[in-house]
C-alpha cells in the first residue's frame, strides 16, 4: 500500500462521505495523471474502477490480497472495462482510500507512486417524470 497515495485519496473520500451525511450523494473520481483510462470511483457504498480484463472480477479478486473487513459485493461488471463493487457502510474513509489504493496497484495496474487527478462532485437525484 502506497501511504502517500493512500493520503492523497483520503480527503476527497472524506468529503463524499461527509455529503452523504449530509443527505447528498457525491461522487470521486481518481484518475491516473498519464492514462485516463485507468480510474476508480468512490461513493459512500461503492467502489467502481476500470476492470482490464475478461475473467469475473470476483473471482480476479479473491487473488488481491484484499483485508478481512473489506467485504465487497459484485454489483455490475463489463469485460475489458468496468466492475462495481459496494462494500459495508461502516468503513472509515481511511479503509475506503486503502481499497481504492489497492485496486489501483492490483487490478488497474499502476506503479506504487502513481500520481493522481482527483475530482469530486454530486450526483445528481434521478428525475421524477
Amino acid at each position: 500500500m502506497g501511504a502517500d497515495q493512500v493520503a492523497e485519496l483520503e480527503p476527497s473520500v472524506q468529503e463524499v462521505f461527509e455529503m452523504d451525511a449530509a443527505g447528498r450523494q457525491w461522487c470521486a473520481t481518481f484518475t491516473l495523471e498519464d492514462d485516463a483510462d485507468r480510474w476508480v470511483q468512490v461513493t459512500r457504498s461503492e467502489l467502481n474502477f476500470a476492470y482490464p480484463y475478461d475473467g469475473e472480477p470476483s473471482a480476479f479478486l479473491e487473488k488481491v490480497e484484499l483485508p478481512a473487513w473489506a467485504a465487497l459485493s459484485l454489483i455490475d461488471w463489463a469485460a475489458q472495462s468496468f466492475a462495481t463493487f459496494s462494500f459495508p457502510g461502516g468503513l472509515t474513509a481511511r479503509q475506503t482510500s486503502e481499497l481504492a489504493d489497492l485496486l489501483f496497484t492490483a487490478v488497474v495496474g499502476a506503479e506504487e507512486d502513481y500520481a493522481l487527478d482527483i475530482e469530486v462532485f454530486e450526483i445528481p437525484p434521478p428525475s421524477r417524470k
